[in-house]
Protein backbone atom coordinates (compact mmCIF):
# COMPACT_ATOMS: atom_id res chain seq x y z
CA UNK A 1 0.00 0.00 0.00
CA UNK A 2 1.35 3.58 -1.12
CA UNK A 3 0.55 5.24 2.15
CA UNK A 4 2.35 2.69 4.81
CA UNK A 5 4.90 1.98 2.02
CA UNK A 6 5.74 5.67 1.56
CA UNK A 7 6.16 6.43 5.33
CA UNK A 8 8.41 3.39 5.90
CA UNK A 9 10.93 4.20 3.60
CA UNK A 10 10.87 7.26 4.53
CA UNK A 11 11.39 6.80 8.37
CA UNK A 12 14.08 3.99 6.92
CA UNK A 13 16.09 6.85 5.18
CA UNK A 14 15.77 9.13 8.18
CA UNK A 15 13.94 11.50 6.17
CA UNK A 16 11.21 13.83 8.10
CA UNK A 17 8.28 15.16 5.68
CA UNK A 18 10.17 18.52 5.03
CA UNK A 19 13.26 16.78 4.12
CA UNK A 20 11.61 14.59 1.62
CA UNK A 21 9.82 18.08 0.37
CA UNK A 22 13.15 19.61 -0.47
CA UNK A 23 14.72 16.99 -2.31
CA UNK A 24 11.73 15.99 -4.00
CA UNK A 25 10.31 19.40 -4.64
CA UNK A 26 6.47 17.99 -3.28
CA UNK A 27 5.13 19.93 -0.60
CA UNK A 28 4.70 18.44 2.57
CA UNK A 29 0.87 18.62 3.27
CA UNK A 30 0.61 16.47 0.06
CA UNK A 31 3.17 14.40 1.51
CA UNK A 32 1.14 13.90 4.73
CA UNK A 33 -2.38 13.06 2.62
CA UNK A 34 -0.32 10.60 0.76
CA UNK A 35 1.10 8.49 4.30
CA UNK A 36 -2.55 9.33 5.62
CA UNK A 37 -4.09 7.69 2.75
CA UNK A 38 -6.28 10.27 1.75
CA UNK A 39 -4.30 10.36 -1.52
CA UNK A 40 -4.60 7.30 -3.09
CA UNK A 41 -4.14 7.90 -6.33
CA UNK A 42 -1.10 10.92 -6.93
CA UNK A 43 0.40 11.62 -10.17
CA UNK A 44 2.81 9.38 -11.91
CA UNK A 45 5.23 12.99 -11.66
CA UNK A 46 4.52 12.95 -8.19
CA UNK A 47 5.44 9.28 -7.28
CA UNK A 48 9.09 10.05 -9.42
CA UNK A 49 9.54 12.99 -7.29
CA UNK A 50 9.31 10.99 -4.47
CA UNK A 51 11.07 7.81 -5.44
CA UNK A 52 13.99 9.64 -6.82
CA UNK A 53 14.62 11.81 -3.61
CA UNK A 54 14.15 8.23 -1.39
CA UNK A 55 16.55 6.68 -3.92
CA UNK A 56 13.58 4.00 -4.62
CA UNK A 57 11.67 2.64 -7.74
CA UNK A 58 8.03 3.52 -7.79
CA UNK A 59 7.57 0.39 -7.90
CA UNK A 60 9.08 0.13 -4.18
CA UNK A 61 6.71 2.82 -3.38
CA UNK A 62 3.23 1.13 -4.38
CA UNK A 63 3.81 -3.12 -4.18
CA UNK A 64 1.52 -4.16 -1.52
Amino acid sequence: MLSKNLETIRRKKGFSRKTLSIKSGISTSTIGLIEWGMSENPQIATLRKLADALGVTVSDLIDD
